[in-house]
């Protein structure tokens, strides 16, 4: 039996630590792979630089207003500002592409986690999402920059009336 009939749903891209580690792919790329990911982790560690992704995946720097403009711009036209969890109360703002370019760019200026999506027989895509506090943040800060139609979505996805609250 071989690795790609245990999984059928997505085939495993062998010359990866992702095979290595949870397909339990042992060949020598997939093992190559692994070794060079746990030598950088353990260099990081003992540097005292962060080793998770979703700590690298962020500058340091704050956006510039030309990137909050383009942000709200793309978002405008491609992102989604939702609410999401069992109880429907965590605010995420996501984005879904083909070309992975642009939400490269909104993962550098605010964090966040890019995935890759396909089905079958359709293209492959690329998605970027922001949730809980951190997308709070993007809200407010890209809110005045977005249409009408956005800023009524955001206010309902964090929970406001478009009305004025009773005094």
């Amino acid at each position: 039996m071989t690795l790609n009939n245990i999984k059928k749903s997505k085939p495993v891209r062998h010359g990866t630590d992702s095979a290595y580690s949870y397909h339990s792919c042992r060949c020598s790329g997939c093992t190559a792979a692994h070794a060079a990911a746990s030598r950088d982790w353990r260099a990081r560690r003992r540097a005292g630089l962060p080793t998770k992704s979703s700590q690298l995946c962020r500058d340091e720097t704050p956006p510039r207003t030309s990137d909050i403009y383009w942000a709200a711009g793309f978002l405008e036209g491609e992102g989604s500002f939702t609410r999401a969890g069992h109880d429907r109360r965590c605010l995420v703002v996501a984005a879904a592409q083909r070309n992975r370019m642009p939400l490269d760019r909104l993962r550098a200026l605010f964090g966040g986690s890019l995935a890759r999506r396909e089905y079958r027989g359709r293209r492959a895509y690329h998605t970027w999402q922001v949730s809980a506090a951190r997308a709070r943040g993007l809200v407010l800060t890209l809110y005045m920059c977005l249409s009408a139609e956005r800023q009524a979505q955001v206010r309902r996805a964090m929970g406001r009336r478009d009305q004025a609250r009773p005094e």
